[in-house]
């Protein structure tokens, strides 16, 4: 299912980037879709990335066909704070009453 701040036509779009555009390669390593990449040697499936990680901006200059690796790298900082963020809330939850919050801390 695809998160809701993409378009309904997101799976149109995001295909005219690979294969229209980009001609089926990952426009930042050259790797072809469906072959062999040769850093993981797993198979390339391409992704379309919103280069200002905004999913509401679709404008072609915003958007990049990559594969999994690029992509990954790409959003590696992202990933990493959302990452440590997560683990934060998941020990620390946030009070839903204030009353809760002032007992956290006597």
């Amino acid at each position: 299912m695809l998160n809701r701040a993409y378009p309904n036509d997101w799976r149109h779009i995001s295909h005219h980037v690979r294969f229209e555009l980009a001609e089926g390669q990952c426009e930042n390593c050259g790797v072809r879709h469906r072959s062999i990449n040769p850093l993981t040697g797993s198979i390339v499936y391409l992704s379309t990335a919103h280069l200002d990680r905004d999913t509401a901006n679709n404008a072609p200059s915003n958007l990049m066909s990559l594969c999994q690796y690029c992509h990954l790298s790409y959003d590696r900082r992202d990933n990493i704070h959302t990452r440590r963020r997560r683990a934060v809330l998941r020990t620390n939850p946030i009070p839903l009453f204030p009353s809760e919050e002032l007992a956290m801390y006597p």
